[in-house]
């Protein structure tokens, strides 16, 4: 009888340690960079954006431009690197 209980200890042991060993949420890589967009305002909190209603325009400066292209390429390398290690 005790060796009974003794089993189904160690069965239900294993079983715990399995169910919290695939459950884990160990596969996650928190070294992998995060990007962010560029901030649409200034250091004054200001927006650089510059809509024009008669022209039905955005004005936007070359230096926010750049911002916008480099994290546009900073994700497509990034999408593109996780998807060579699936």
């Amino acid at each position: 009888m005790r060796r009974r209980k003794n089993r189904k200890y160690a069965l239900a042991t294993i079983a715990m340690i399995l169910a919290l060993w695939l459950t884990s949420c160990t596969s996650t890589d928190k070294n992998r960079p995060s990007y962010t967009p560029p901030d649409p305002y200034d250091a004054d909190g200001n927006l650089i954006w510059q809509y024009d209603a008669e022209n039905d325009t955005v004005t936007v400066p070359y230096w926010y431009w750049e911002l916008i292209v480099d994290y546009w390429i900073d994700t497509q390398e990034f999408f593109k690197a996780t998807e060579k290690e699936k």
